[in-house]
């Protein structure tokens, strides 16, 4: 496992904001840990950043549900001090299915922010 303060002095790639929303909280995380704004690179998508990272030795900061696409070229490492991103759901509004609305209610009831009250 890997510590962000280790990562100061490299070159760090993440997916656009435009991409994933989740960049945001990822680049405001690396900020507070000291790391400069010009060492932050942003890939268009994630076969550009794994591309980075395998051809330019580059650093690539990604969610870790993206490593299920594995290169044979690439190191995968989990981030110990990572930004833990919120969870939503969506469905049409005309879905009112007790299924559906137990499980929102379960979401709700037993979601991070129920345990920390």
């Amino acid at each position: 496992m890997m510590r962000l303060f280790e990562l100061k002095k490299e070159q760090l790639i993440i997916v656009s904001r435009q991409v994933d929303p989740g960049s945001v909280g990822a680049e405001a995380m690396l900020r507070k840990t000291g790391i400069e704004s010009s060492s932050i690179k942003f890939a268009a998508n994630l076969i550009e950043l794994l591309d980075e990272v395998a051809l330019h030795r580059s650093i690539g900061l990604m969610r870790s549900s993206a490593c299920r696409l594995r290169r044979e070229d690439v190191l995968y490492k989990p981030l110990a001090d990572s930004v833990q991103l919120e969870t939503a759901i969506a469905w049409r509004a005309q879905n009112r299915s007790s299924q559906l609305l137990s499980f929102r209610d379960a979401l709700i009831a037993f979601g991070p922010r129920s345990l920390s009250a």
